[in-house]
């Protein structure tokens, strides 16, 4: 079992490896994310992803289901804006709603208010989440391609990954 000091070095040993491309007071904005991602993976690499199972997870827990509700999505976006969005596009629109969804004040909003009155404040800032995702991703999209450590270190890492889910 690792030690909280452990961890602690972990962390640090990461804030080393960015001295270079970040100031100190930037570090938090990767150094998180990279440690829950890691954390992902300590537990996933115990488990074989027993925790994942979809049947106890999932919304609905039917997995087929949540297929046709994805392709008819798409296929309604495709058709009504001439667009050819794919299941990987889909994800981004998945990702702007759990920003949402992780707003307290959104949740306040939407808990206290008829649907009515909450379509007010959500307009007012759906497009606050838009961009705050959208520089979310842009900002790792641009570390991969900017920084070719950050990027040997996530090839590794998604190389591992895909051979052993492929070879599982």
């Amino acid at each position: 079992m690792i030690n909280f000091q452990d961890k602690v070095s972990f962390i640090w040993s990461i804030a080393e490896v960015l001295r270079g491309p970040y100031k100190p007071e930037d570090y938090g904005k990767v150094i998180l994310p990279l440690a829950v991602l890691r954390r992902f993976d300590c537990v996933l690499e115990k488990s074989g992803g027993s925790e994942l199972d979809p049947q106890k997870h999932g919304a609905s827990g039917v997995v087929e289901d949540e297929k046709v509700r994805l392709s008819s999505i798409l296929d309604k976006l495709n058709d009504r804006f001439g667009t050819e969005f794919s299941e990987t596009d889909y994800l981004s629109r998945e990702q702007v709603k759990e920003d949402i969804l992780n707003s307290d004040d959104i949740r306040q909003k939407a808990k206290n208010n008829t649907k009515e009155n909450f379509k007010f404040a959500f307009e007012r800032t759906f497009m606050d989440f838009v961009i705050d995702r959208m520089n979310t991703n842009q900002d790792f999209f641009m570390k991969i391609l900017e920084n070719p450590e950050f990027k040997a270190y996530i090839m590794e890492d998604m190389m591992n990954e895909v051979y052993g889910e492929v070879n599982s």
